[in-house]
């Protein structure tokens, strides 16, 4: 089994650039989910200095404290979708570096589409385990 190993140094230097990016991306969750929080005390904690004031100036700091959580709460929600992206573009180059090294038995093999009347279906290895069909195949459905 002769790997190309131009490919293969392609496919793992993209997977280490990605691996740094969701590093970077997780850092980056943390900081939001430690800003949420804060963005609630402090709004919390406003109220309970504000109570005795005037109703417009809590309405305010409420309706403030509410707008910065919602930002930060629409943040979190793009940097999950990136991290979600990258993860799966990550898969995708290790299953890359598996069919490099002919480890694509546990793919869809397309049995189920093999004609049962021909002749030399089964001979030439189309379809079915370890079949041109199971290499080539680069689908997937979402689970």
């Amino acid at each position: 089994m002769k790997v190309n190993m131009e490919a293969f140094d392609f496919y793992k230097k993209r997977i280490d650039e990605l691996k740094q990016e969701l590093t970077l991306l997780y850092k980056r969750k943390k900081v939001i989910a430690w800003l949420r929080f804060i963005i609630f005390i402090a709004v919390c904690i406003s109220m309970y200095f504000l109570w005795q004031t005037n109703v417009w100036i809590i309405v305010a700091a409420v309706i403030a404290g509410i707008s910065f959580f919602l930002i930060a709460v629409s943040k979190d929600i793009n940097n999950n979708n990136t991290i979600s992206n990258l993860k799966t573009l990550a898969a995708i180059n290790e299953d890359e570096i598996h069919y490099l090294h002919e480890e694509y038995r546990d793919k869809y093999s397309g049995e189920d589409l093999m004609p049962h009347n021909h002749a030399y279906a089964k001979d030439i290895d189309v379809l079915g385990d370890a079949s041109l069909f199971q290499y080539i195949n680069r689908c997937n459905a979402e689970q």
